[in-house]
């Protein structure tokens, strides 16, 4: 007892000290179990980790921001916890993709690997959650899968495991493999009383259903989202992606000049907007408008390696111009010769040329940077193999 109450053995005697002790700890003890009731009751069970009001006061801060997909106050929330608690995991766990979703892929991986080698004394759930985030940054979505899998085996409500299982499915481009899982969150939601308050639940479901050509289904979902959350980017893009697709220009135009609108009160630049619209146009199959809103970010910003690799990559993946796409990455990498990215692009070209040698060279020091300094692609792994059995094949 005395080490609970953080006393001596002679404090015994002394009955305010005694008292103190208690008092101080029954009281953070209902304080915590009182936050407790603002979290999900299908998550109540896991946040054990702390018996810190303050902590656990900056934890659920932290994740309503994270909801809010204000990742910076949100990892500043995080660190505070951290500050009182610095081998705190879950705090940990909600860095990470704090700091991925801003695309700070150094910093998530840093604390992902923190949380790796300190979750020794986590629950189990706990620790395969963090092993699950681990390999997503350090591994493969195959290894996603089965640390979430594992999760699930403790406790199948667990809808934080359903979504990544589906995210996971999605990178693999198994489309009708993710949806039972992302459908599997609606229907624990719902079965617990609790709100979806991530919109990208909806939008991963909506494009698992787009891209099965379920567009119906898309529709409603969509339909069901926009009634929680009121000009959400993410939805306003997938549904004009949907319009484009089923050939309702008119409507396409509406949901882009909300979209629009947007990004510009956010105060986003002009040529952050451009490549938005260039990727939208891509999606909905409309290259040469995809090609127009590329084209504009580099008149906007013409000394970009970005946004040289984002038209050179268009340019040569889609085949519309190879030659200007070669000279284009080549001097994207004159900025940045060692991006994984640029070099990526520069490999699939190469690719395209027939140059199959030189392109697995490239391609293969790509995958090797990507995997050292970002996170797997699919589309790059995918790239790698052709390139590997194409130059087997000849020998």
């Amino acid at each position: 007892m005395t080490s609970i109450i953080e006393g001596y053995e002679y404090d015994i005697f002394i009955s305010y000290r005694l008292s103190d002790s208690l008092s101080r700890i029954i009281r953070d003890y209902l304080i915590v179990e009182l936050l407790k009731k603002e979290v999900d009751p299908i998550y109540r069970s896991y946040y054990d980790s702390t018996t810190s009001p303050e902590a656990f006061y900056y934890l659920l801060e932290g994740q309503k921001s994270f909801r809010k997909r204000d990742f910076t106050h949100a990892s500043e929330m995080f660190h505070k916890m951290i500050e009182i608690d610095s081998t705190n995991v879950l705090a940990m766990l909600g860095l990470i993709p704090s700091y991925g979703n801003q695309g700070y892929l150094t910093e998530a991986r840093k604390w992902s690997q923190k949380a790796y080698e300190n979750s020794m004394n986590s629950t189990r759930i706990e620790k395969l959650y963090v092993e699950g985030m681990h390999a997503f940054y350090f591994g493969t979505p195959f290894e996603v899968i089965k640390h979430h899998r594992q999760m699930l085996e403790i406790d199948d409500q667990l809808t934080i495991a359903y979504y990544h299982i589906g995210l996971s499915y999605i990178e693999l481009e198994q489309y009708d493999k993710a949806i039972p899982e992302l459908e599997k969150v609606f229907e624990i939601s719902e079965k617990w009383g609790s709100e979806i308050m991530w919109s990208f639940n909806y939008t991963a479901l909506g494009l698992s259903y787009h891209k099965t050509g379920q567009f119906r289904k898309e529709e409603k979902l969509y339909k069901k989202a926009e009634k929680v959350f009121t000009d959400d980017i993410h939805i306003i893009c997938r549904q004009a992606i949907l319009a484009l697709v089923r050939g309702r220009t008119k409507q396409a135009d509406e949901y882009l000049a909300r979209f629009e609108s947007h990004r510009r009160n956010l105060g986003v630049s002009e040529a952050s907007i451009q490549s938005e619209l260039g990727y939208t146009y891509t999606e909905g199959g409309k290259l040469d408008k995809a090609e127009e809103h590329y084209r504009n970010t580099l008149v906007l910003e013409p000394q970009s390696p970005v946004r040289m690799n984002n038209l050179a990559y268009l340019l040569i993946e889609k085949e519309l111009n190879l030659d200007e796409g070669m000279d284009l990455i080549e001097k994207a990498l004159q900025h940045r010769p060692d991006n994984s990215y640029f070099l990526h692009t520069k490999g699939l070209g190469l690719y395209k040329q027939g140059k199959y040698q030189e392109a697995l060279e490239i391609l293969q020091k790509s995958w090797d940077l990507r995997m050292e300094h970002a996170r797997y692609n699919h589309e790059a792994s995918l790239h790698l193999e052709d390139a590997k059995k194409t130059v087997a094949s000849m020998r």
